[in-house]
């Protein structure tokens, strides 16, 4: 028997036992998952919000040397202080107006779809009451609790608008640990640098060259992905809910600010996202004004045409390079298991897992020479 046999058959082994034992113990493996994920959430949490924040960062800090020409770089650190001051500012005012001004509106217009929501299910209702006389397939459509279905309806968005600010607020429960990943996520947009500079002495001095190598592929493919998807996707959802928000208004529609809302979060959906959008806006634009509903389709199709052609291809970028059933998946998976979040990050892990392996398949075919470099 070859060693590389002897290897892979122990690897094997191995893997099936750790498996074996992982299902007997589900209950304790998923207490030590859920007690570790306590212990670092604050950390990988500070990690996105810096991720997300940096740019900003950057970019007042870029604007304040510009501003003040200077080669004295004693003057680095105030440039430094000063745009995570106007950077923190951003965010305040930008807490502030959901606070104040897009929360009010939410709630208004909900109140407003429960009030004309029964009137609405009566006139459903009537209409295939009257047309079962005439067709035999409207008397298929009179047979369902039209009631229940519209309060399914309205019933999931004010959960998914819900667990949307609950995921926001709720990002780290208590005091502590919200400090915690403030803190961190502080430190890691001001200098990231230094943050890092023992993970990179480490790859740099303890590990052999070719996990050297290894790691640091990994890293870039991480990187790069995650830049592209993830603040790409997050300012695509964010300008189609802004063009929605400013189209429906021009049009006078009313509820534009909750449906353009519902548009926003609803984009952040891998593939299915901006139908599932654009269905339940459809049904609270027939309850609250049922004659702009048409305008709204077209609505509909003119912005998913401009986001799927002209945002998207200059913001995302190119695809994460997933095939469809792949992203069905990964987004089924990690939604179930770790709700918004898992939603929003499933895939580009997923593309970040696939793309590993293939570079990792690619090296092994290169070293058996079965393909050429």
């Amino acid at each position: 028997m070859s060693k590389s046999l002897f290897r892979m058959l122990l690897v094997l082994i191995v893997f099936t036992l750790v498996f074996y034992q992982g299902l007997v113990n589900l209950d304790l493996l998923l207490n030590v998952f859920a007690y570790l994920w306590r212990l670092i959430s604050p950390f990988i949490f500070g990690a996105a919000l810096a991720y997300l924040f940096y740019p900003a960062y950057q970019w007042f800090y870029h604007r304040l040397r510009l501003l003040i020409k200077t080669s004295n770089k004693k003057l680095d650190a105030i440039y430094s202080t000063l745009a995570l001051l106007f950077m923190l500012m951003s965010v305040g005012v930008v807490i502030t107006g959901l606070a104040f001004f897009v929360m009010p509106e939410l709630v208004h217009s909900a109140e407003v779809i429960g009030v004309r929501l029964p009137g609405f299910i009566d006139k459903i209702e009537l209409t295939f009451d009257s047309l079962s006389k005439s067709y035999a397939w409207a008397e298929i459509l009179k047979s369902f609790s039209w009631t229940d279905i519209l309060n399914e309806v309205t019933g999931f968005i004010q959960n998914l608008v819900l667990a949307f600010f609950t995921n926001l607020s709720g990002i780290t429960t208590g005091i502590y640990r919200l400090t915690i990943t403030l803190i961190f996520a502080l430190y890691l947009v001001i200098d990231p640098k230094d943050v890092i500079k023992p993970f990179q002495w480490t790859i740099e001095h303890a590990l052999p060259i070719d996990v050297k190598d290894d790691v640091r592929s990994t890293f870039t493919i991480a990187q790069d992905v995650m830049s592209r998807y993830i603040r790409g996707t997050l300012l695509d959802a964010l300008l189609v809910g802004a063009l929605f928000f400013a189209s429906l208004s021009v049009m006078g529609i009313p509820s534009a600010m909750l449906i353009a809302f519902l548009q926003m979060v609803t984009n952040l959906i891998p593939v299915f996202g901006a139908w599932i959008g654009g269905i339940l806006s459809a049904i609270l634009i027939a309850v609250v004004e049922p004659s702009a509903l048409v305008p709204f389709i077209l609505l509909v199709l003119v912005i998913q045409q401009i986001d799927a052609n002209l945002l998207q291809p200059k913001i995302v970028g190119q695809s994460v390079g997933l095939p469809g059933v792949y992203v069905f998946i990964a987004v089924t998976i990690g939604s179930q298991l770790f709700g918004f979040w898992g939603l929003l990050l499933s895939v580009p892990i997923t593309a970040i897992a696939v793309a590993l392996i293939h570079k990792y398949i690619d090296k092994k075919l290169v070293d058996e020479n079965v393909i050429q470099e």
